[in-house]
């Protein structure tokens, strides 16, 4: 996702017109990025636009499985350096 802001903390403001969503994986028919993998448990997430200036905070959310039924899924997020 791009944002608008993101807080000292580094937590961005999720309101639906501070953000915006740039979906990859299997499914997505308009994908706002690519997702290849490396091998050995390693990805590479790339845009396939530049960030728009009034969304200059790039924030990478990442979900999978647990492998187990009936569990939740897992999740991370990271705020990716910007140019």
């Amino acid at each position: 996702m791009t944002h608008k802001t993101v807080d000292r903390a580094g937590i961005p403001d999720e309101s639906p017109d501070n953000q915006r969503v740039l979906a990859c994986g299997e499914g997505i028919t308009r994908p706002g990025c690519r997702i290849a993998s490396l091998g050995g448990h390693r990805w590479r997430i790339e845009t396939l636009a530049p960030a728009p200036q009034d969304h200059p905070y790039r924030i990478l959310y990442v979900q999978w499985p647990s492998g187990r039924p009936g569990e939740p899924e897992n999740w991370a997020s990271w705020k990716l350096p910007t140019p």
